[in-house]
């Protein structure tokens, strides 16, 4: 019930440059849940629980209990490798056309779908793209 009224991280970034390390960890010989298993902890660590993902030792404390070795994310962090995956992510959003989140980029860049989508405008879509998978056809949606 506090949450946005309490805890307001000052951004998210630190949270997602945190998690672009531990995705190369996990890349490189980690648990290969482990992006997906610290991803679902920092939003429960924010949404459920109020806790301040903006701050290292909340993220350092979440990565943890998650199974990331602290070391290696600092170093990554510190050698700028998370900074580079991020921005390489943000570049691809770019060119894509992706405004924000959630967004659907189906159809090789033709087609997306952004925002509060229902599952039915979804489901049509695909349903469309799954109908006619010829490179080039027109789409009805």
């Amino acid at each position: 019930p506090d949450l946005w009224r309490r805890v307001r991280p000052a951004s998210s970034l630190p949270a997602h440059l945190a998690l672009k390390a531990v995705q190369a960890q996990a890349a490189e010989g980690g648990a290969p849940d482990l992006g997906d298993r610290s991803i679902l902890m920092i939003r429960r660590a924010f949404f459920e629980q109020g806790r301040d993902i903006s701050a290292a030792s909340v993220l350092d404390e979440v990565l943890a209990d998650a199974g990331a070795d602290l070391a290696d994310v600092h170093a990554r962090l510190a050698r700028g490798e998370a900074h580079a995956a991020l921005m390489a992510d943000y570049q691809e959003a770019q060119a894509l056309g992706v405004k924000g989140s959630p967004s659907l980029v189906l159809n090789e860049g033709r087609q997306t779908l952004y925002g509060n989508v229902g599952f039915r405008v979804i489901e049509a879509n695909i349903a469309e793209l799954l109908r006619e998978p010829q490179a080039g056809s027109a789409s009805w949606c």
